[in-house]
C-alpha cells in the first residue's frame, strides 16, 4: 500500500519557500504544494494618511449654491487578499482558497500544454494543496508554470487560455453593478520551474482598483443616501495588463448614513466590505461622482455632482474620496458699516439669504462687547420716524407714561425663506473710555454654529476732556442757527360744532399743545360760524420763536442752552407738533382727518409759507443724537403718534461759546477752527455766537459739533 498525503505550505508572514514540506514517496515522485509570500514592502492594510490631497468640487445640479468639497488620496491596497464581496485586502493570512492552473513544458523549446486546469487550492492548518494531488514531472529538462487567481469563480469573471500564446491565461471581466457582488481579484504567476521538495512560491498582486469614501473637513447634518459613480468603464481583458476597456456604467453604493455637524474628518462613509472594486483606468469626459444627500437643515434632498475627468485609478491602489458637504444655503452681510460715533446712532446694514426654502427660519441677533443694549429691525418694519432719523427708544403714552414696549426693534429678529433684507441697527450712546464692538450674527435655524455669519460694528467713545466728552466723528452736517422765521401755518377743523352740547375738540388740541410744549408758538382759537355752531382753527405762528426772551444765553453751559432752545421751540423745528396735529381724525370718524389747511376761510388768519431758514437744521440734528420716544396721544376721540423727546433726555448738546476752548483736536488730529461751528449761545435778536465767540447772523450756515457731560 502506498501512502498518500498532500504536500502543503505554511501560510504565515515570512515563511521561507525552502522550508521542508511534509512529503511522501509515491513511486519516487513528490506532490506539488504551494506557499504564499508576503511582498517585500510588507504592506498589510490600507494606509490613508492625507498629506496634501487634491481638491475636487461637488456642485448642486443647479450650480447656484456653494460648492461641496471633496478630496482625493491614493494609497496602495494591501498586497494579498481574500476574494470576497468588495472586501479590502488585509493580508495573506485571510486567504481561504484560490483557483490554480498549470502548464507543462517538455523542454525549453517546447510549447506549453495544460498540466491541470481550474483546480481549487485550500489551506489546512497552514498548508496549501489542490483537491486532486498532482506531482512534479520526472521528464528530464521538463518544467511547469503556475497561474493562480483569487476570485476565479466571482460573478462576471471568465478565464481561458490565450489562443495565440499557449500557456498564457486571459481574464475577461465585467464588473457587477452592485458593490456587494464585486470581488477583489488577485493574481499570482510563476516562471518555469521544476523544484520537487519545495513549495511553489505564489506572490499575489491586485488586479482591481478600489474606491472608498470618507468624510471631509466639512459636513452638514443629514443623511448621505447614496453615492453614484457614472461613466465608468466596466469591461476589460487582462493578460499581463488590462486592455479592451469598454462599457459606460453607473455604480451605486447605497449608504443611508446619518451625518452630524461634529463628524470627525476621515470617518468611513461606507464600510470596507462595501467599497467599489473597479477596473484600473483613466476616467473619461463623462465620468461623474454624484452624492445624494438628505439635508437636515433645509429638509431638501440634494444631488451633488463632480466631474472625475482625468483621474487615474491605478491597479492595486485604493482611491479615497474625502467628501465634505457645505451648506446648501448662503447667508452673508452685504452692506459694510462704517465706524460709528459715540451718540445714539441709527445705522444701516443688509443681509442676503439664499438657498433657504420657504418656511425654513433663520435668526438674526445683535449683542455688544460691553453688555449694552443695541437692537436691530428689518428696515421694512421700522416706524416712519426712524426713517427720518429719530432714535425712538420706547413707546410713550400721552407725553408722560413710558412703557416697556420697544420702538427700535429687539436683540433678535426671526425671518424665513430667502431674499435680501435691509437692516436698521440702533446703537445706544457709548460714554465709556473705550471702543464698543457691536456684533450682528446671522444663522439658519438648526445649522451648525460654525456656519454663522457675523458683522462687527465699531462704536467709538467720546473724546474726553475732563468731564466733558466731544463727539469723535465729524458728521460734516451744516445748518443755520435758526429762530429767524417767517412762516405761519393755519389749520381749520373740518367740521362745525354744535354749541349745545358743547364739544371738547378745543380742549383736546390744547392738551396736545401742552404735550408737545408748543404753547410758545401755537394756539387753538374757537370762532362762531352761526348762531348755533362754531369752528376752531389752530394757529402755528413760527414768527413767535424769533425772540428768545433771554433763553440760551449761557457761555459756559451748552446743555442748559440746548434744553432751553428745545423747550422754547424744539417741537416746532422738528415739525413734531404739526405732524401730530395732522394725524388727528375727526370726532366719530376715524377715517377722516380732523384738520385741513386754511383755504380762504372767513375770520381765519391766512397761510404764510416760510423759507429754508425756517428749519433749524443745527438744533434738529443735535436733538437726533439723543433718544426719543414714540409718543401716542389719546385725547378724547383723537389719537396721534409722533416722536417726542423730553428736555431731561437731551444729554448730547451744542457746546456754549466758552466751552470750545477745551475742544480736542479735530477728528484725525487736524486742528479745529472754532469759528466754523455754531455754539448754543444766543445773542441779540437775529444773532448767535460761533464757537470762537463771534456774534453771527442766525441765518448763516455753519457746522455742528456735540458734546456730553460725564
Amino acid at each position: 500500500m502506498k501512502l498518500y498525503q498532500a504536500l502543503s505550505l505554511l501560510l504565515f508572514v515570512g515563511a521561507s519557500c525552502t522550508d521542508a514540506p511534509r512529503s511522501i514517496d509515491l513511486d519516487g515522485r513528490e506532490e506539488i504544494s504551494f506557499g504564499l509570500i508576503e511582498p517585500s514592502d510588507g504592506s498589510r492594510a490600507l494606509e490613508l494618511a492625507v498629506v496634501s490631497p487634491d481638491e475636487m468640487t461637488l456642485k448642486d445640479g443647479c450650480g447656484d449654491i456653494a460648492p461641496v468639497k471633496a478630496y482625493v488620496t491614493v494609497a496602495d491596497m494591501p498586497t494579498s487578499a481574500i476574494a470576497g464581496s468588495a472586501a479590502p485586502i488585509h493580508g495573506i493570512e485571510d486567504l481561504e482558497s484560490f483557483g490554480i492552473y498549470s502548464f507543462f513544458y517538455a523542454s525549453d523549446s517546447d510549447v506549453a500544454k495544460p498540466f491541470f486546469e481550474n483546480e481549487m487550492a485550500n489551506g489546512d492548518a497552514g498548508y496549501w494543496t489542490t483537491s486532486t494531488p498532482y506531482y512534479w514531472p520526472t521528464v528530464p529538462g521538463s518544467t511547469l508554470t503556475f497561474w493562480a487567481m483569487a476570485g476565479l469563480d466571482a460573478l462576471g469573471v471568465s478565464v481561458a487560455e490565450a489562443t495565440d500564446s499557449p500557456g498564457q491565461m486571459e481574464i475577461r471581466y465585467t464588473v457587477p453593478q452592485r458593490a456587494n457582488e464585486q470581488h477583489d481579484l488577485m493574481l499570482a504567476t510563476t516562471g518555469r520551474i521544476n523544484t520537487p521538495g519545495e513549495r511553489v512560491p505564489l506572490k499575489f498582486s491586485h488586479l482591481c482598483a478600489a474606491a472608498r469614501f470618507v468624510t471631509g473637513k466639512e459636513m452638514q447634518p443629514g443623511i448621505i443616501k447614496r453615492i453614484v459613480l457614472s461613466g465608468i468603464k466596466s469591461q476589460g481583458v487582462y493578460t499581463t495588463i488590462w486592455s479592451n476597456l469598454a462599457g459606460n456604467t453607473s455604480f451605486t453604493v447605497d449608504v443611508n448614513k446619518t451625518m452630524n455637524e461634529s463628524q470627525t474628518a476621515g470617518t468611513a462613509i461606507t464600510p470596507d466590505d462595501n467599497m467599489l472594486m473597479m477596473l484600473p483606468q483613466t476616467l473619461g469626459d463623462d465620468a461623474v461622482m454624484t452624492v445624494v444627500f438628505q439635508d437636515k437643515v433645509t429638509g431638501n434632498e440634494r444631488e451633488l455632482t463632480a466631474s472625475l475627468k482625468g483621474q487615474t485609478w491605478k491597479q492595486g491602489t485604493t482611491t479615497t474620496y474625502h467628501i465634505g458637504i457645505t451648506p446648501e444655503y448662503e447667508i452673508e452681510f452685504t452692506q459694510p458699516v462704517d465706524i460709528q460715533d459715540a451718540t445714539y446712532v441709527i445705522c444701516n446694514s443688509a443681509i442676503r439669504v439664499s438657498g433657504v426654502p420657504d418656511g425654513k427660519t433663520w435668526t438674526l441677533t445683535v449683542g455688544a462687547s460691553d453688555g449694552s443694549d443695541p437692537s436691530v429691525q428689518l428696515t421694512a418694519d421700522v416706524n416712519e420716524y426712524v426713517k427720518q432719523g429719530f432714535w425712538t427708544d420706547k413707546e410713550m403714552r400721552n407725553g408722560s407714561t413710558v412703557t416697556n414696549i420697544s420702538a427700535r426693534g429687539s436683540k433678535t429678529v426671526k425671518g424665513s425663506g430667502s431674499g435680501e433684507f435691509p437692516l436698521t441697527v440702533f446703537l445706544p450712546e457709548n460714554v465709556s473710555a473705550t471702543d464698543r464692538t457691536v456684533t450682528l450674527s446671522l444663522s439658519v435655524d438648526g445649522a451648525p454654529a460654525r456656519y454663522t455669519a457675523t458683522q462687527e460694528i465699531t462704536q467709538l467713545p467720546p473724546s474726553w476732556n475732563g468731564n466733558m466728552g466731544w463727539e469723535q466723528i465729524d458728521d460734516k452736517n451744516t445748518g443755520v442757527y435758526g429762530f429767524d422765521y417767517e412762516a405761519r401755518h393755519v389749520y381749520v377743523y373740518n367740521n362745525s360744532h354744535s354749541i349745545v352740547p358743547a364739544n371738547n375738540v378745543v380742549t383736546q388740541v390744547q392738551r396736545l399743545i401742552e404735550q408737545y410744549e408748543a404753547s410758545g408758538y401755537a394756539s387753538v382759537v374757537r370762532y362762531n360760524v352761526s348762531l348755533v355752531s362754531y369752528r376752531n382753527y389752530v394757529d402755528i405762528n413760527y414768527r413767535k420763536l424769533n425772540t428768545l426772551d433771554g433763553k440760551a444765553v449761557s457761555t459756559i453751559d451748552g446743555q442748559l442752552n440746548t434744553r432751553q432752545l428745545f423747550s422754547f421751540g424744539g417741537t416746532a423745528l422738528s415739525n413734531n407738533f404739526e405732524k401730530a396735529l395732522l394725524e388727528m381724525t375727526r370726532v366719530g370718524d376715524s377715517s377722516s382727518k380732523a384738520y385741513r389747511k386754511v383755504d380762504g376761510d372767513k375770520d381765519v388768519p391766512q397761510w404764510v409759507d416760510g423759507t429754508l431758514i425756517n428749519e433749524s437744521q443745527m438744533l434738529v440734528d443735535v436733538l437726533k443724537k439723543n433718544k426719543y420716544y414714540l409718543n401716542t396721544s389719546v385725547v378724547g376721540d383723537l389719537t396721534t403718534t409722533t416722536p417726542l423727546i423730553r428736555a431731561e433726555d437731551i444729554v448730547w448738546y451744542i457746546p456754549a461759546s466758552g466751552q470750545f476752548a477745551g475742544a480736542p483736536a479735530w477728528y484725525g488730529g487736524a486742528p479745529m477752527n472754532n469759528g466754523d461751528f455754531w455754539s448754543s449761545t444766543a445773542g441779540d435778536a437775529g444773532y448767535a455766537y460761533s464757537g470762537s465767540g463771534v456774534s453771527t447772523p442766525r441765518t448763516a450756515t455753519k457746522s455742528v459739533r456735540v458734546a456730553r457731560n460725564r
